[in-house]
């Protein structure tokens, strides 16, 4: 009786008993193989035929693995499909909801939705029909609602109460006078009109028939008002020329000397000459004669300053009208010079040095 061969599991080598369809050690399906063992090495050696029922499976193993990629990657993918369909799809939604909104605040603008600004009421309570009077004003007064609606007649804005009401004079013309009454609230508007006819009264016929008639009999309308400045203006008679008195002040006899004399009439200012003082006093004589027509006074003033322009004496010297006087100095000797300002008067101004004189 002939010995059975030893069976191996092609995959891990693990010996196999006869009756093994399956290898105890991996699992793996046992086809019938033939294991010859040699001195060289105890090596199964399958049959060629068998050898390719083996090499099949072994590429079927190696296939598997792709299996489940190829299934996560289909999965991933539909879940990114979906995720794009979603962000799509709310995007337009969100897209559609202001566009809905938009709408809405056109039809608000517009006046069709609920919350549109109702069309404001406007009431006329004066004047009423068409008058005809013979006042040259009138007073349009009325109600608007709600009262912040913008009010205007003829285009001039009138500003209502709290309560809505409003009052504003009106100019009449004679004739027709066409009144426009308007109230506006957003979009909304109201309009009402009135025409008032204006005639002349009992005096304004009366007056203008006199003017007619006077203008028939060829009578010049003047008017008294511009008849009166004419009669109350007189000429101003001019003043006649008085001769130029003598100094009216003399100085004591011996007592000064002569150092300059300087004149001028009218509106002057002007600084004289300097002249030389041996001092220590002196004293400058002035007489001013009013060119002035009455009531009107002329002026005449000067201030005394050395040669480096510094006041003697701040106050200076201011006189009205026809006058005359004296003007005492004590100084150094010296240069000095007199600065004179005058208005419509004829003046004299005279320079004595009492310094090195004898009595």
């Amino acid at each position: 009786m002939s010995e059975t061969p030893a069976r191996y599991c092609g995959n891990c080598g693990n010996e196999l008993d006869p009756e093994d369809q399956f290898c105890q050690n991996c699992g793996r399906p046992v086809h019938r193989t033939a294991s010859v063992p040699t001195p060289e090495a105890d090596v199964p050696v399958p049959p060629p035929p068998q050898q390719e029922a083996r090499t099949q499976p072994l590429e079927q193993t190696e296939a598997q693995p792709r299996g489940p990629w190829s299934t996560g990657r289909l999965v991933l993918g539909c879940l990114g499909v979906f995720f794009v369909v979603f962000v799509v799809g709310a995007c337009l939604a969100a897209l559609a909801g202001n566009g809905g909104g938009t709408e809405g605040e056109k039809n608000k603008k517009s006046g069709g939705g609920k919350d549109s600004a109702p069309k404001p009421a406007l009431v006329v309570s004066s004047p009423s029909g068409s008058p005809t009077v013979t006042k040259d004003s009138i007073e349009v007064k009325g109600k608007v609602t709600p009262a912040n609606s913008k009010v205007t007649v003829n285009g001039e804005g009138v500003i209502p109460d709290d309560d809505g009401s409003f009052s504003t004079p009106f100019h009449l013309n004679v004739g027709e006078n066409y009144i426009q009454i308007t109230a506006v609230k957003g979009s909304e508007q109201a309009d009402a009109s009135r025409t008032v006819t204006r005639k002349l009264s009992e005096k304004e016929i009366a007056a203008q028939g006199a003017a007619e008639e006077k203008a028939k009999k060829g009578e010049p309308q003047v008017q008294k008002n511009e008849e009166q400045p004419q009669a109350e203006q007189k000429p101003i008679p001019k003043p006649e020329p008085r001769p130029k008195p003598e100094y009216r002040v003399r100085p004591q006899s011996g007592a000064c000397r002569d150092v300059d004399t300087f004149t001028g009439s009218g509106e002057t200012r002007t600084d004289t000459p300097f002249f030389t003082i041996v001092g220590p006093h002196w004293r400058v004589v002035y007489e001013s004669v009013n060119t002035a027509p009455p009531p009107v006074e002329g002026m005449l003033g000067f201030f005394i300053r050395n040669e480096r322009g510094d006041l003697l004496d701040p106050n200076g010297v201011a006189v009205e009208g026809d006058n005359s006087g004296i003007k005492n100095v004590i100084s150094d000797p010296g240069q000095y010079y007199i600065q004179i300002i005058t208005a419509e008067v004829d003046w004299t101004i005279r320079v004595e040095d009492c310094g090195n004189t004898t009595t």
